[in-house]
């Protein structure tokens, strides 16, 4: 399986001492805010923290090198697990923090993850076409079905830029709007989410399996985070959720070409 790029470190902000740090963690709000956290205890560090992030996007990649810096000083973090590598592979040593790092994934869920997204992509352009002249139409004949923010959430949709509440919306529809690609590219999309609930709860179930002293810490998406956090209190396991600060925007880009190259990668092209 390709190792997914976690990039370089580019700026380490100082962390010693914390000025304006979260109470629980020692992290300042420069560097990452706390999402989400469930406690079983009012004192001491959760089982599990997890680290929201945005692929192949630069400053959160800084971001992150410094959290995982943080916290094998602060925290004595001596694993960190990451997406996009198989939960078999042989750990290595993180280029950047002095910790071993292990995969999460199951190869196959994986792989028909991405094949999900490329039958998305592979559509997309004729979708978002068939959706708009749907939309147009059913103005013209003043029948409008959707509201334009119903419009927008199914744009969302197509091109796989939702959140787990936009998922949730969009499950609410009452019905979907028709013609060949839409419908095909519709499909393909709540494949791709509902494989990667299914990613989720395998990250949860691997981590809820961690038997080293103190936390343990993972990087993944933050799509996935809502879903491994339900998982993890079903479990019983006390979680908090980092998320990165970020001032930039503009890695949609990046993304795309990345997931073009494992694609190719895999073969499903």
């Amino acid at each position: 399986m390709p190792r997914i790029a976690y990039g370089i470190l580019l700026s380490l902000p100082c962390l010693w001492p914390v000025p304006q740090a979260h109470a629980f963690t020692g992290i300042p709000p420069t560097v990452a805010t706390v999402a989400d956290e469930h406690r079983t205890s009012a004192n001491g560090l959760p089982d599990i923290i997890l680290i929201q992030d945005v692929h192949r996007h630069e400053e959160v990649q800084s971001q992150i090198t410094a959290i995982l810096l943080y916290g094998a000083h602060a925290w004595d973090i001596q694993n960190v697990y990451l997406e996009g590598i198989d939960q078999d592979a042989p750990s290595a040593s993180h280029p950047l923090a002095p910790m071993k790092v292990h995969g999460l994934e199951k190869p196959s869920l994986y792989k028909q993850h991405v094949s999900a997204y490329a039958r998305v992509e592979s559509r997309k352009k004729a979708a978002l076409r068939e959706l708009e002249i749907s939309r147009l139409l059913s103005h013209s004949f003043d029948t409008a079905e959707y509201s334009e923010k119903e419009y927008a959430l199914l744009k969302r949709m197509l091109r796989l830029r939702m959140k787990p509440a936009d998922y949730a919306d969009y499950l609410h529809l009452n019905s979907m709007p028709r013609g060949s690609y839409l419908t095909e590219a519709l499909s393909a999309a709540e494949d791709f989410y509902t494989l990667a609930d299914d990613r989720s709860k395998v990250f949860a179930e691997a981590l809820a399996l961690y038997k080293g002293d103190g936390p343990v810490v993972a990087v993944v998406g933050g799509f996935h985070t809502q879903k491994m956090a339900e998982e993890f209190k079903r479990l019983g396991k006390s979680y908090v959720v980092l998320s990165p600060h970020v001032t930039e925007s503009g890695y949609d880009d990046a993304y795309s070409r990345g997931m073009e190259q494992t694609i190719s990668a895999l073969h499903l092209r």
